[in-house]
C-alpha cells in the first residue's frame, strides 16, 4: 500500500460509523497487523472482522472431468 493510499485509508476509517477489519488467515498476528488493529480499536468504533483466505482449491473428479472446487480449509492447516 503506497503511502497516500494509507493516508486516503486512515481519513475514511476516521470519519466512518463502524470499520469492516480484513484480516488474512495466513498472515494472522503478524505485529504490523496488530498494531494497526490495536489503533482501531482505540477509536471505540463498532467493528467487524472478516477472515479472508481461510478456503483452497483442491481438484475433485465430477463426470469424468477435473474441477476445482472451493473448499475450507481444514483445522490443521488452519493452525499453520
Amino acid at each position: 500500500m503506497s503511502e497516500e493510499t494509507a493516508e486516503l485509508a486512515l481519513r475514511y476509517t476516521e470519519s466512518a460509523d463502524g470499520v469492516l477489519w480484513a484480516g488474512q488467515l495466513d498472515r494472522a498476528g503478524q505485529v504490523q497487523d496488530l498494531d494497526q488493529l490495536c489503533r482501531e480499536l482505540q477509536r471505540r468504533k463498532p467493528m467487524l472482522p472478516v477472515i479472508t483466505r481461510s478456503d483452497v482449491y483442491e481438484e475433485d473428479e465430477v463426470d469424468g472431468q477435473i474441477r476445482n472446487r472451493l473448499r475450507g480449509k481444514s483445522e490443521p492447516n488452519r493452525a499453520q
